[in-house]
């Protein structure tokens, strides 16, 4: 019988500690798996409350655009379109005339929990409890009322009677608010003829002037203008010229080419029956290819001479044109000199006449002034009464389509 020494170690398995230390090892990388496992899904579930209020926030935006809801109002409708609104719960904590703060988690879990301003602004994780603003009740807005026909047709009747009201009343308004601003511009223009007539007797001398150059410029314009027209006529007449020549050289070029092609056509016909040989054929064929040649030769000569033709036409013009703006600049250039040395003239007189013609814009300025704003007004009334018509006739219309 062998003995074995206390402290020497069996080949055939192992001892208690190696297996405790290798469990602790397992337990330790089992729980990291699980912690990191359980982070992901956290983040997975925190993105998708993001995405849902983000979505939300959109169909809010769009109640409130679209269909003149409030953020009170808006938000119940809202969730009626949101396709997982059924899987999370949304809760509004916060609503004022400029905001809706809302919450969202999931049905059944107090974690995550994240919030966000549909007013616009980013997810943010919920308060701590405590901290948390109470929940304001979301308004649902009352079902509208269903019309009849006959009071959809009352109710539209009675709308356009106010509008027609309305517009009548405005122009009344506005009639009475014109004859004040032209009586104020007929006083205004009266003071002003007078003052003119003082003007006038001064510059008399200086108009004259004027007048005499001015009846040359318009004389100038007036003979350059009629031969203008003339150089144009003439443009216009080469040019339908060479159009028409263009087209008897085309029909020629086309009636050329089906006549060949009739001979060429009745030629292969008598072939193909073998009622000539086929010699004669070729004979046939090149007398068609030397026709053709011919025929779109003298179609090029023809389309060459058309577009010189249009070349030359073209080059009168423009140089004719040309000669006429030269002498229309030489005509206005000697006209502003004239009406310079006018206007110079004119300075000493018109001293007193600025005077005068001050007190008289001024005048016209307030009359003016106070006929603009009469007008806007105005405008604004009948602008009014047309929203307020065109409303009226659309909700006859939704009342109607409801029916």
């Amino acid at each position: 019988m062998r003995y074995r020494a206390p402290n020497q170690r069996s080949q055939s398995g192992f001892t208690l500690l190696e297996l405790l230390v290798v469990i602790a090892i397992m337990g330790t990388l089992g729980g990291v798996g699980v912690v990191s496992v359980s982070h992901v899904q956290s983040r997975a579930k925190t993105a998708g409350l993001d995405e849902s209020l983000r979505t939300l926030s959109t169909t809010v935006q769009a109640q409130i655009l679209l269909d003149g809801q409030s953020y009170s109002t808006a938000l119940a409708p809202a969730l009626e379109q949101i396709k997982n609104a059924g899987a999370i719960e949304f809760t509004s904590v916060s609503a004022t005339a400029e905001s809706l703060v809302v919450q969202a988690r999931y049905k059944g879990q107090a974690e995550p929990c994240r919030q966000m301003d549909m007013a616009g602004g980013e997810a943010v994780e919920c308060p701590a409890t405590g901290v948390q603003t109470p929940p304001v009740a979301v308004q649902k807005p009352e079902p509208p009322h269903k019309y009849t026909r006959a009071e959809a047709d009352a109710a539209r009747t009675e709308a356009y009677q106010t509008y027609v009201g309305a517009l009548r009343k405005a122009d009344d308004r506005r009639k009475v608010d014109y004859a004040a601003y032209v009586k104020a511009l007929s006083d205004a223009e009266a003071k002003r003829k007078v003052d003119y007539g003082t003007y006038t007797a001064a510059i008399s001398a200086a108009d004259s002037v004027r007048k005499v150059d001015y009846g040359e410029y318009t004389s100038t314009v007036a003979k350059e203008d009629a031969q203008r027209k003339v150089d144009y006529a003439a443009y216009i007449a080469a040019r339908d010229k060479a159009e028409a020549k263009k087209k008897v050289d085309y029909n020629q070029y086309t009636t050329g080419r089906a006549a060949a092609e009739a001979v060429k056509n009745a030629a292969y016909a008598k072939y193909t029956q073998k009622q000539i040989t086929s010699a004669e054929w070729s004979a046939v064929d090149k007398e068609y290819r030397a026709e053709v040649a011919r025929i779109n030769a003298e179609w090029g000569t023809a389309d060459k001479e058309y577009r010189a033709a249009m070349a030359t036409a073209s080059a009168d013009w423009t140089a004719a044109d040309k000669a006429y703006r030269a002498a229309i600049a030489a005509a206005s250039a000697k006209w502003t000199a004239a009406d310079k040395i006018y206007r110079s003239d004119m300075a000493e007189a018109s001293s007193k006449w600025t005077d005068d013609d001050k007190a008289y814009k001024s005048a016209v300025s307030e009359a003016s002034a106070k006929w603009t704003a009469n007008d806007k007004a105005y405008k604004e009334v009948v602008a009014s009464a047309a929203a307020d018509w065109a409303e009226a006739d659309r909700l006859y219309k939704e009342r109607i389509a409801a029916l």
